[in-house]
């Protein structure tokens, strides 16, 4: 996003029209996540158009006072790929990998690709037992002792909570 902000001002500094995709996802947390909060709502200020992906981001915008008719709701972009990427004769080594060794295993698939997640947000996605976890190299190595420390902590948790149930009986 801080790249999206830069391109926004530049453009606005150059007085072009600019258009942001994806806009008005919002936690009003300016530090969280950090600093992409805060880059996404300096982008509405200066876009002119706005292609939201749900009902809910365009109510976000209104709330904004961002005028109703520069708002498009387009759906989301990720659901959109996956879904031309199921419905046609795509080829990918990598989705093709993942569909015969996990599809009949998987629930739901989790990205989690920011090496800012909060230590919460982190914990909450690692206790899934359900999910099945995936991380591209690149993600994970910046993440790694992260996710090795709170599986540490869930550990840690777990065998507290069994010894506290074991002492109740």
């Amino acid at each position: 996003t801080t790249t999206s902000f830069i391109g926004a001002l530049a453009a606005f500094y150059n007085k072009k029209i600019i258009g942001h995709v994806e806009t008005g996802l919002r936690t009003y947390d300016k530090f969280n996540p950090f600093p992409e909060e805060a880059n996404r709502s300096m982008i509405t200020r200066l876009c002119d158009i706005h292609f939201c992906p749900t009902k809910q981001n365009f109510e976000n915008l209104i709330k904004e006072n961002v005028e109703e008719k520069n708002i498009y709701i387009t759906g989301n972009t990720v659901v959109d790929a996956m879904k031309y990427t199921l419905d046609t004769n795509y080829n990918n080594d990598v989705m093709e990998y993942l569909i015969n060794n996990y599809l009949s295993e998987l629930k739901e698939v989790i990205t989690s690709v920011r090496n800012n997640l909060t230590d919460e947000a982190l914990k909450q996605i690692l206790s899934k037992e359900e999910y099945n976890k995936i991380y591209p190299n690149e993600i994970y190595e910046q993440i790694k002792s992260r996710i090795s420390q709170m599986n540490s902590i869930l550990l840690n948790e777990q065998k507290e909570t069994q010894y506290e149930e074991q002492k109740v009986m």
